[in-house]
């Protein structure tokens, strides 16, 4: 178990989405065919405003709710970015929908997973928001990518 405040909770996932615009920016940087590129400009963009959007979130929340101690076990593997030397060199359109889906998919069990061990009822609603506003953007970016891939 590990104690975190809901700041540090907020400022980890912000900093998770600043760091995974990076990895897209690195994945952008070799050459892809059109598409690849078209689809990792929009999960940079993505990406920077879902920072921006909990660092707004953060702002716009009380500090008294924002310095409550949070109780809740977070698995190492949670909200880690791989190594940019791990991933494949064949940056396809799929391999890129697979892993921005990956990604997305740990925010919701984070998200998730303090929302079900927090009593506090803002506390609660602040993670609920956010599991729901992850999952929005989860289906918003598969309407994406599958139109992308129809391109």
């Amino acid at each position: 178990m590990r104690f975190e405040k809901t700041r540090d909770a907020i400022k980890h996932a912000k900093s998770f989405h600043i760091r995974l615009a990076k990895l897209y920016e690195f994945l952008a940087t070799n050459e892809n065919p059109q598409k690849v590129e078209l689809l990792l400009n929009y999960l940079i963009k993505h990406e920077n405003d879902a920072a921006q959007a909990l660092g707004n979130y953060e702002k716009d929340s009380s500090t008294g709710i924002l310095d409550t101690y949070l109780q809740f076990a977070n698995d190492q593997n949670i909200l880690k970015i791989p190594e940019f030397e791990t991933l494949q060199t064949d940056k396809s359109m799929e391999y890129i929908a697979e892993l921005a889906t990956r990604f997305s998919d740990e925010l919701i069990e984070l998200y998730s997973q303090v929302e079900q061990e927090v009593d506090e009822m803002q506390l609660k609603e602040i993670f609920t928001n956010l599991v729901e506003m992850q999952k929005q953007e989860k289906r918003i970016l598969s309407m994406n990518i599958d139109r992308m891939m129809d391109i």
